[in-house]
């Protein structure tokens, strides 16, 4: 069983805090939802319009199985102290889970608040690459694409960044993609805007 890093793991959450509600009336959209099975490991974010997804076949150490979704503004937290103790030591290269409760999660850099709730399957959002057919227009949110950037930028590691958009159709959501690692799976959901 091969162990996520704080490196993919701090650069998975960073990714998807980009498009996590401040607010919602869904209150479980608000958060990052991690789950964990005997396949791996799936973070991933939406707020109703886009969804951003990585999966891996990685775990992280301390449980077996989990799912959760943790508080947005927690993670913001989470991941500046992360960053100010140096996430890319290697002295730093496991996540580890020191205990669960009912409303937290403790890591052994952070406690965490839980949301309480069930998180959307954003599995049925993301159609097979094989539905994919010929578009001659889309239309989008100019900041659904802009927030393309924040989301790969942890990720980065030169000036040229390629993000593939695959298109089902001209009406249904565009699934983007980019480059991140053998390990780690990443897709990114865009519903399309009325023009």
């Amino acid at each position: 069983m091969s162990i996520i890093n704080y490196s993919d793991f701090y650069k998975m959450l960073s990714s998807c805090l980009v498009i996590v509600p401040k607010q919602d009336v869904r209150y479980y959209l608000c958060g990052i939802h991690i789950k964990q099975d005997a396949y791996g490991l799936t973070i991933e974010s939406s707020d109703g319009h886009r969804a951003l997804q990585f999966k891996t076949s990685e775990f992280i150490q301390g449980r077996a199985e989990f799912d959760i979704i943790l508080n947005g503004a927690d993670v913001k937290i989470f991941l500046d102290k992360i960053k100010s103790i140096g996430y890319h030591k290697t002295d730093l290269n496991e996540v580890e889970i020191t205990s669960f409760s009912d409303d937290f999660i403790n890591f052994n850099v952070d406690k965490l608040k839980l949301i309480d709730g069930r998180y959307p399957d954003l599995n049925r959002v993301i159609w097979p690459i094989k539905e994919r057919k010929a578009v001659e227009d889309v239309c989008f949110n100019a900041d659904y694409l802009a927030d393309l950037k924040p989301i790969v930028k942890p990720f980065k590691t030169t000036k040229y960044k390629p993000v593939k958009l695959i298109f089902k159709n001209s009406f249904d959501s565009v699934r983007a993609t980019f480059e991140v690692s053998a390990k780690i799976d990443v897709i990114i959901v865009i519903m399309p805007a009325r023009y």
